[in-house]
């Protein structure tokens, strides 16, 4: 008789209940193994959702900055999260002090995306211009980079040296711009409220008819109001936005721009400590509703003429639908969760700007009255100097400034849009032979075309696209 039909190798048939009983043993045994694996499977997928946020940290910081930095780095808690980001103790804006006495004329300027930098940066490439310094001008795009990091293929080579300026729309990466920055180098930045960029985003993006904002069921007319009612809803993947494109123009794109790791928007602690570091990193931000005093403060803090800061067309005095009607109460507090990183970006460097503007003293709000009286003479002056014979304009000697005068050519500079400098910074540079790809081309150039006057009076046709002419928005 056998004694255990489930190890016999006996060939005899066994009979039915014992196999049944063999089966019943077997299957318990199955289970058993299945629920330890399903269990080691649970366990295993908790430990790895505790420390997602530590590797999604370290996983992007390797693809948006330098690997070989370290002067940057995240220190995390017991749970694996990140709860502190600890910006280098020697950055270079830590160096300068809120005085100058020689013109600060090394800079990067972060070009924020909808927040209305195009002033700014023509004003900024205007100096370069005025003052022959070297840009970093892009190649294939108007962008340098972005949403990537900046790459040598990006831009225009120097044939020695590194450059002055650097503008454009690029995401902040110290690495890569310290690298083919001069020393004593110092990085500006500008922000907006980020409803207002958001609006402005809408409209020059067309995102109501992507999401169909105006679609039958909608509780406004007013698409920024549809989305901000659920922004989560309407935006399923808020960092991505379209392929192989790491970012959201919906979503702390402000903050994204001026180097925030992405995958951080959750995290309170790590974002607090993230806009404090940008405190060390950055040496000033313009702050879009009060250009003119923020351009003011960065005068004296850069050592800059007040002719260096003339402008003519202000971006943020445009006007289009998304203005009619602001986003109702309950819009504005979705959107403060939604994008509660760019609010806190935003308010911690507005209080930094009237902060050091209370240090100024009295007359700083004199200097902003005349500076925009100026403004307001030049423009009107510019209006006339098309025609001939318009003699320069001189402005008297201030306690803020030596006298200067403007001129019809200076009118010229002034309108220019900012595609049309642009290229008027390349081709200059290009002239003079500091390019490193176009060595032949500028010794084909007349030995005169050496300074930006040169350049506009005998008005290259490659200045001035097609494209430039159109109505610019920055």
């Amino acid at each position: 008789m056998t004694s255990n039909l489930c190890t016999d190798k006996v060939s005899l048939k066994p009979v039915g209940p014992p196999r049944v009983a063999c089966r019943s043993k077997m299957n318990k045994s199955l289970l058993f193994l299945l629920l330890v694996l399903n269990s080691c499977i649970l366990i295993g997928y908790y430990i790895w959702h505790l420390n997602g946020t530590s590797r999604n940290l370290s996983g992007v910081r390797k693809q948006l900055l330098s690997a070989e930095r370290g002067t940057q780095r995240c220190q995390t808690t017991q749970h694996g999260r990140v709860s502190r980001w600890l910006a280098s103790t020697n950055s270079l804006s830590q160096s300068h002090g809120e005085t100058c006495t020689s013109p600060r004329t090394t800079f990067v300027f972060i070009k924020v995306h909808k927040a209305g930098g195009t002033t700014a940066l023509s004003i900024m490439h205007r100096l370069a211009v005025v003052r022959n310094l070297s840009a970093v001008i892009p190649r294939m795009s108007v962008v340098l980079g972005h949403p990537f990091q900046l790459r040598l293929e990006d831009y225009h080579a120097l044939k020695e040296g590194k450059f002055d300026v650097l503008g454009e729309h690029s995401v902040y990466n110290r690495d890569v711009m310290d690298s083919i920055m001069k020393k004593d180098v110092v990085y500006l930045a500008v922000l907006r409220k980020p409803v207002s960029q958001l609006a402005s985003t809408f409209h020059h993006y067309g995102i109501e008819r992507k999401y169909r904002m105006r679609a039958r069921g909608s509780v406004s007319n007013n698409p920024v109001e549809n989305f901000l009612l659920n922004p989560w809803r309407r935006v399923p993947k808020p960092y991505r936005d379209g392929r192989n494109t790491p970012y959201s123009k919906y979503r702390n794109w402000q903050a994204t721009e001026m180097g925030f790791p992405l995958g951080l928007s959750d995290n309170k602690a790590a974002t607090r400590d993230w806009i404090h570091s940008t405190g060390r990193e950055f040496f000033f931000v313009i702050i879009l509703e009060h250009f003119d005093e923020s351009m003011v403060m960065l005068r004296r803090l850069m050592c800059w003429e007040v002719k260096d800061i003339i402008y003519l067309r202000p971006s943020l005095s445009r006007s289009y639908k998304y203005k009619a009607k602001p986003p109702s109460e309950q819009a504005l507090r979705n959107h403060r969760n939604f994008s509660a990183v760019d609010y806190a970006l935003h308010e911690y460097w507005n209080a930094s700007l009237w902060r050091r503007i209370s240090k100024q003293g009295v007359d700083f709000h004199e200097e902003v009255a005349a500076y925009k009286q100026i403004n307001s003479d030049a423009a009107s002056y510019c209006e006339m100097a098309s025609k001939e014979g318009v003699p320069p304009k001189v402005f008297p000697q201030t306690k803020w400034s030596a006298r200067f005068e403007i001129d019809p050519l200076f009118c010229k500079l002034l309108n220019l849009f900012t595609v049309e400098i642009r290229n008027l910074l390349f081709y200059t540079m290009q002239a003079q032979g500091r390019l490193k790809q176009f060595q032949k081309e500028s010794e084909k150039l007349h030995q005169y075309t050496i300074k930006w006057q040169d350049v506009v009076k005998h008005n290259f046709q490659r200045i001035a696209s097609k494209k430039s002419k159109k109505k610019h928005k920055g």
